[in-house]
This record gives structure tokens, sequence and C-alpha cells, in this order.
């Protein structure tokens, strides 16, 4: 089976090579220039030669940012890949696509754990982006014959990837032995999920013959303190925790899901633990030449 993946040189691509390509022959498409992926502007033209070429059985598509945006419009190169890829799918008779979509068109904390049977509630454009796509794919599918899975994966982290984000920048730390800022009360808990347990789960989609959305849950829901010190931990590190402001009330909102529709019909469970994936992140930090605290 020729699998084709988007976005196959983000986080989330390098670890659905890693686990998918095991058992599947995969087409890692990317507008970055390299020998291992092969080179597309996302055109229909473009698609189409690509699937064409290679007797593409199904689409997973991973591309797009995960970058908090100012606007919806920003989002607008997002939504005409999307087309483009389904249009490109059913002219190439492709009848399985894949959607790497987010716990972001959650927000109503009054209904926790999040289930896909919820009415959408984004509050961020990032949230609103993915509700549109998921709902775009939806009607491409119906319109094409198109089996059609959205994933909703939850906060994703995985080795090595150049951002800010406050899980990053602990992993870091830890890695280098420095102390930890934790800030505020650390009541807050969210779901944290391993980006090689986000491919999994991508692997029991394209193992399944359903269309659906479905929550990709983590194997642990942390605050912030947690986070930090299971980290420490995680990377056998002497790094201390230094806590700010412990009086003053989180500024984050929880955030997790309910796992078990896709434990009953894709067959998906986490499999790492935080501190088990921090171990293995552990592993690919120390393959680097340099670690930066800040990017």
């Amino acid at each position: 089976m020729n699998i084709i993946i988007t976005g196959a040189t983000g986080l989330l691509g390098r670890y659905v090579n890693e686990v998918i390509g095991e058992q599947y022959n995969l087409i890692l498409l990317s507008r970055q220039k390299n020998e291992d992926t092969i080179y597309t502007d996302y055109s229909i033209d473009s698609l189409k030669k690509i699937m064409s070429e290679n007797n593409i059985s199904t689409v997973v598509h991973l591309a797009g940012s995960r970058i908090q945006a100012n606007s919806l419009l920003d989002y607008n190169n997002e939504q005409k890949m999307l087309s483009n890829i389904f249009e490109a799918s059913n002219e190439t008779n492709i009848k399985k696509v894949i959607i790497a979509s987010s716990i972001s068109v959650y927000s109503d904390v009054e209904k926790l754990p999040w289930n896909e049977t919820q009415v959408h509630t984004p509050k961020s454009f990032y949230g609103i982006n993915k509700m549109t796509t998921e709902k775009v794919s939806e009607l491409y599918g119906h319109k094409y014959n198109i089996d059609v899975i959205n994933l909703r994966l939850s906060h994703l982290y995985g080795a090595n990837e150049k951002n800010n984000y406050m899980i990053n920048i602990f992993m870091r730390k830890a890695f280098k032995g420095l102390e930890i800022e934790v800030h505020n009360e650390c009541i807050v808990k969210r779901e944290f999920l391993y980006a090689k347990d986000a491919a999994y789960a991508i692997l029991c989609a394209i193992n399944s013959d359903v269309s659906g959305t479905f929550n990709i849950v983590g194997k642990e829901i942390l605050s912030n303190l947690e986070v930090a010190e299971k980290i420490i931990i995680g990377m056998n590190s002497n790094s201390l925790v230094v806590r700010y402001n412990e009086n003053v009330v989180d500024n984050i909102l929880p955030s997790y899901m309910d796992g078990k529709l896709a434990l009953d019909v894709l067959k998906f469970e986490p499999k790492y633990t935080f501190i088990e994936s921090i171990n293995e992140i552990k592993t690919e930090m120390e393959k680097l030449e340099n670690v930066p605290e800040i990017y």
C-alpha cells in the first residue's frame, strides 16, 4: 500500500515516517526540497502528478501551522491546500483521507472530558480553522465518496521541535541542567499527547475501514508543575523547579478529552507514559550538536 504523508518534515510527520514506514510505503511530501521527501507546492496539478505516479491508496494530511494566528485569513492557504488534496484525490480515485485535527475545537470546561458528540466551541482562530477543516473534509467525503477520518489530537509534543512552547523550553532546560521556572498555582491540568502515540493512532486509522471523527488522547493529564517534575525525572536531570507567584490563579484553562470512541472503533490507546516519552526524547536530543535554551 502506498500512502501520501503531507507535512512530512514537521513534528508529527517525522514520527509517522518512523512508525508507519515500517509497514507501508510512504510518499513523503514537503515544500522543503531535500532528498528524503518529494517537493510539492500543493497545487492540484502537482498533487495529481504525484498521486498518479505512485498509485496512492490513502492520504494522511498533516501539513499546516501549529501557530495561534491573529486572524482566520492567516489560514487561507491551508484551506486552499485542503481543497486541492480532495480535488486531486477524487481525480486519481483515492478513497481514504485522514486529517490531523485538534483538541482546540473544544473549549467548554463545564463539559470535561470532551467527547465527539459535543458541539464545536473553539475560542481561537486556530481552533476555528481546525473545525472548518473537519467540516470541509466531511463535505468533500460525501461529495466524492471518500472515507474521511478526522483525528482530534491532544496537546502534541515530541523531540527537537524548534519553538518556545512551554513544554519544549522545559525539556531543553532539563536537558541542560538549568532551573525550570513554574508560575502560578499550577492547579489546572491539560492532556499531553506524545507525537509517537499520535503516529500510532494514525496507523490505527489507516488500518480501519470506517469514517468519522475521533479524539486521540494522551496517557496523562498534568499541571504545569507536574510536567516540569516529570520532565526532570525522564531526563535524569539535576535541574530544580523554581516556583513563582504560587498564589496567583492559573491563566490557562483545563483541557482533556474522552478517548473511548477511538479505543472502541479504531482500537487506539496511548502506549507511552509521560516519563517514558521524555526518556525517548532525551535520546534524540543527545544526537544534536547544540541544544539552545531558547529558539
